[in-house]
């Protein structure tokens, strides 16, 4: 059964895009929020520690989840999630490393590069305005990818 999150936590995640497609991962643990809202497919991240810059938490965040170095990122945008108690800030990263990522913690169950339109099959929540909306602008605009 899921179980509900509690408390009230400052979130970074980040929006890993490569070739039309986005990094999400399988959460082992599913949480469950309002209007039967469920956490188990995400975008990479977590809670800012104590004396972390977001952009630093982000690093770190990204890193532990799936092995992947990110080497710049730009903030979409920040918002109070509205079926879960966290305020989320969303940054669109770039993927130093070229490589067969891992995860590195027990909180993970799978990785996986997900199209651009399908994402929101991934989602039981609300999938961030303005993350959907840089989404569908790099889908649009992107370069065909490389073969």
């Amino acid at each position: 059964m899921p179980e509900p999150q509690s408390e009230k936590a400052m979130v970074v995640v980040g929006v890993i895009v490569k070739d039309r497609n986005v990094l999400l991962v399988q959460r082992q643990t599913i949480e469950s929020g309002e209007n039967h809202a469920l956490l188990h497919w995400v975008f990479p991240g977590g809670t800012i520690e104590a004396g972390e810059t977001e952009e630093d938490a982000l690093w770190r965040e990204v890193l532990e989840e799936t092995g992947c170095v990110v080497e710049t990122a730009t903030h979409i945008d920040t918002r109070r999630h509205p079926e879960f108690p966290v305020v989320i800030s969303y940054f669109l990263c770039a993927a130093k490393n070229d490589e067969h990522y891992t995860f590195k913690t027990d909180e993970i169950r799978e990785l996986r590069w997900v199209p651009i339109d399908d994402i929101k099959e991934y989602f039981t929540s609300s999938l961030n305005p303005a993350v959907e909306s840089v989404l569908q602008t790099l889908k649009e605009h992107a370069l065909p990818p490389h073969r």
